[in-house]
């Protein structure tokens, strides 16, 4: 039977831009925009960390939290972000999140949805099997990368966690292939490979790089080397600071722009010859893009990180760590891959960019193409909203 009404989903999220972190999430943003397009209407729970009195005053982060509203819209969807109690690292040993969070949600006296789309297995991929069986609605959960890769591997109640989560759901999701080979690894189920798409019209008409540089006040006549990201220890930054460092030293020309915060912030600052952009809104992604010389990515670890998608999509050369599902999309001559935590590598791989300018343009010139007919946010909306309505059809009260 046709659906008369729009098919309404919840979809939980550890994070979702707000005015206080423009930036977390964005990718949900994107995918939730680009479902609302399609006719869908979704309701967005993020849940927050609950922040004791005066304890915001100690970490960024925990300002950020107690500074986030509870409820927002995003366009026509309603964004909500409950308060649970969450003590670092206690869900590795014993303490519940998924239940903390599944109690909040039910208390918040919600329309039944008719699914509930949850991100990353544990704990919101948890609770959406506990809320889709008191409901009676089919759950999707999609998995992004240190939810296959690091947390099972914790101990042996993460995996039972883990495990859950991905069994108990009624359709799963994962961004690489890579991820969905590990899952069925540990789980015995292989989740259907999706990849997180982007908006393509920001990128369809950029800037030239001089005027992308005018734009940002960065200078004409360097050879710009681009993160974008979280300041983090395993996003590889202080690898990326030394090899620029010393490249440097026999290039002048040679300039980093880390566009980002965290904990590893002060450290870009205090290093010579880098800009430090800080967070910038997303809108703004594509100027950045557009004004570099190269995206570098050199992770530890990722799943499939949508800064490499939003490269291609800009036709900017890239280079990243060969983790996760990064081969994937930069395999078959789409971009450089190296080692991760190899200075070495890694200035060898910048160089070989700077110096052999057509073939950085080639790969770069095979991504933008491959981003453009695998990664359209609008196209892989249509193929969830037809996902969507198969597992409801198939649900007799929820359907009109």
């Amino acid at each position: 039977m046709k659906r008369q009404n729009p098919l309404q989903v919840l979809w939980l999220a550890p994070a979702y831009p707000s005015v206080s972190d423009p930036i977390g999430g964005i990718f949900h943003k994107t995918e939730v925009n680009a479902l609302e397009r399609m006719g869908a209407e979704i309701r967005v729970i993020a849940p927050v960390p609950w922040v004791p009195p005066m304890m915001d005053s100690f970490r960024a982060k925990w300002q950020q939290y107690k500074h986030t509203p509870e409820q927002y819209m995003d366009g026509g969807v309603t964004i909500h972000r409950p308060r649970y109690l969450a003590i670092p690292k206690a869900n590795h040993l014993a303490m519940p999140d998924h239940l903390l969070i599944r109690n909040k949600i039910l208390r918040m006296d919600l329309p039944k949805p008719d699914l509930i789309h949850a991100h990353f297995s544990f704990p919101l991929g948890l609770s959406a099997v506990h809320l889709s069986r008191i409901w009676g609605v089919p759950s999707v959960l999609t998995l992004h990368g240190s939810d296959v890769n690091v947390y099972p591997e914790i101990n042996r109640m993460t995996c039972r966690r883990f495990c859950a989560a991905v069994t108990g759901a009624t359709s799963v999701l994962a961004v690489s292939q890579a991820l969905s080979d590990r899952t069925k690894v540990v789980s015995g189920v292989r989740p259907i490979v999706k990849p997180v798409g982007i908006n393509l019209k920001a990128y369809r008409s950029l800037p030239s790089k001089r005027e992308a540089r005018l734009q940002l006040g960065l200078p004409q006549d360097a050879f710009l080397v681009l993160y974008i990201g979280y300041l983090l220890e395993t996003k590889g930054i202080r690898e990326l600071l030394k090899a620029l460092e010393e490249l440097h030293s026999g290039d002048s020309s040679i300039m980093g722009v880390f566009v980002g915060g965290g904990e590893l912030e002060d450290e870009v600052k205090q290093t010579p010859h880098m800009v430090s952009a800080g967070v910038q809104p997303n809108t703004r992604i594509p100027l950045y893009l557009a004004a570099a010389d190269l995206l570098v990515l050199p992770s530890y670890r990722e799943g499939l990180p949508t800064v490499l998608v939003e490269a291609g999509a800009a036709g900017t050369p890239v280079i990243a760590t060969n983790v996760g599902g990064i081969p994937e999309l930069l395999g078959e001559g789409r971009g450089s891959m190296i080692p991760a935590k190899s200075v070495k590598e890694l200035k060898q791989a910048i160089k070989d960019v700077r110096i052999k300018r057509t073939d950085a343009a080639g790969r770069a010139q095979r991504l933008k193409d491959y981003v453009f007919e695998h990664y359209d946010a609008d196209s892989n909306a249509e193929k969830l909203i037809r996902l969507y309505e198969g597992l409801v059809a198939k649900v007799p009260q929820a359907v009109e």
